[in-house]
Order: C-alpha cells, then sequence, then structure tokens
C-alpha cells in the first residue's frame, strides 16, 4: 500500500533490435529491426524465480524508426504503429515476458518516430495514440488525444516518475537557449507540482535520454537550460526546499 515499507525488486533494460544478433522471428515486416534474443527469457526467469514486482522497459522496444523508410515504406499512421507492436509480440521470448511479467514501457526515439525525432516526427500522432489504444499504463495526467504519455506510481514509499522526452522536443540541432525544450513547459508543470505534494520518501526518475553525457546529438548535453532548471525544481519544487529530493531520488 502506498505509505507503507516494504523490500521490492524492479529490473529495466532498454534498446532491442538494432541488426540484431537474434533477429525478429515469424512474418514480421523487418526482422533487421527487432530481436528475439535468450536475454528476455533470461529476464523472464529471474523475475518469476525471484519473485520481482515489474519490469520497466526504458525505450527502444524496436528499431523500426517509423517514417524514416525502414519500416513499411516509411509511412507513419496509426496502422504502421500497430503492426511494430504486432511484430514485436511475434517474438516468442519478449512475448513470455511481458506475458508473465508486470511491465511498464516508456517510448524512447526509435519506438517513436525516427531516428534521434522530436516534435516534428511524422508519425508523432500514431506514436502516442497506438500507447494508449495497446499498452499497458498506469493512469496518464492526459489521458485521451496526441498529449504527452508522462506519468507516475506511488509503489509503497516510492515515486516512480516516467518522463516523455519525445513529444515536445526541441530537435536536437537548435541552438540551446533557456527556451529550448526536451520535456516541454506542460509536462514540466505536472511533474514541478507531483513533486511539490507528494509524500513518498524516495524517488526514482525513469529518464529515457542520456543525463550526464558531455557530449553527442540525442543527449541532455544540448538541453542544458533546462537540465539545470530540472536540477533546480528537484531541489525545490515550487520553491518549496523542504521538499528537496535530491539526497533521495535515483535516475535510470
Amino acid at each position: 500500500a502506498p505509505g507503507s515499507l516494504s523490500t521490492f525488486t524492479i529490473a529495466m533494460a532498454t534498446c532491442g533490435g538494432l541488426n540484431p544478433l537474434f533477429p525478429g522471428e515469424g512474418a514480421v515486416v523487418n526482422p533487421t529491426r527487432m530481436t528475439n534474443h535468450p536475454v528476455f527469457s533470461s529476464i523472464r526467469n529471474r523475475a518469476i524465480a525471484e519473485g520481482w514486482l515489474q519490469f520497466f522497459h526504458g525505450g527502444d522496444l524496436h528499431y523500426t524508426d517509423i517514417g524514416s523508410g525502414l519500416f513499411d515504406g516509411g509511412a507513419s499512421d496509426i496502422a504502421v504503429y500497430r503492426r511494430a507492436i504486432d511484430d514485436v509480440l511475434l517474438q516468442s521470448r519478449q512475448h513470455q515476458l511481458y506475458r508473465d511479467v508486470s511491465t511498464t514501457w516508456m517510448y524512447d526515439d526509435h519506438d517513436y518516430g525516427r531516428n534521434n525525432d522530436n516534435r516534428t516526427a511524422p508519425g508523432r500522432e500514431g506514436a502516442l495514440l497506438s500507447y494508449r489504444e495497446r499498452v499497458p499504463h498506469y493512469p496518464l495526467p492526459n489521458p485521451t488525444g496526441d498529449a504527452p504519455l508522462y506519468h507516475s506510481v506511488e509503489i509503497d514509499s516510492t515515486l516512480f516518475l516516467f518522463s516523455d522526452v519525445r513529444r515536445d522536443r526541441d530537435p536536437n540541432g537548435d541552438a540551446d537557449s533557456p527556451t529550448k525544450t526536451m520535456l516541454g513547459v506542460q509536462q514540466k508543470l505536472w511533474m514541478a507540482n507531483l513533486l511539490a505534494t507528494s509524500t513518498a520518501k524516495a524517488l526514482v526518475w525513469v529518464m529515457p535520454s542520456q543525463w550526464l553525457h558531455p557530449s553527442g546529438a540525442d543527449t541532455w548535453a544540448s538541453f542544458t537550460y533546462e537540465r539545470n532548471e530540472l536540477v533546480e525544481m528537484l531541489a525545490a519544487p515550487n520553491g518549496d526546499a523542504s521538499k528537496n529530493w535530491l539526497p533521495r531520488m535515483v535516475q535510470l
């Protein structure tokens, strides 16, 4: 129950399907863009044997890069997103993991749109609507339409926060400035209010984009103003320094 204390295990992994050692099996559109690697069976078996509470998939469930021409001719409507999820579930080891182990998935670039994609993705609406339609998830603050997919859940006394880093992201190549954003104004307002009001004792922040990387086209290295803004928010959400999360959090 929220507010209680207990011991539980959460596992997390990301990124499966780019020219894999174990290509996609079955009648899939592009077997080089998804994987049936035995590691998925390893995760499943350990989760069951050790009683893990949940598995987090932190992004790039597949590497279809919808809209790029590498999957289904470059089309980017919702039917293509549905097919990509269907093709993942044709992978027997992944299918069994997601069937047997409670799983939360937050997309990144390759399962949202094209490589390093952003708010200009041609398939943005398809990515958002297919997630709502096909993917089990905790309640979303914006449950309808093509609004961003950020959300949270409190498990015992730990708050888990999942950030959507694609839907409102400015292009990586835009000049870094105080107005350049990866999360968008709406998501940051929600986050500040959540952190200011939560009574949880600890925070786990699931962040698909690399936070501390000193460079790189698709990292926080070109969003330094917003990154600093978020650190300040964590230290004093809505100006309340008594709610400082920095000493009692981890980021995945």
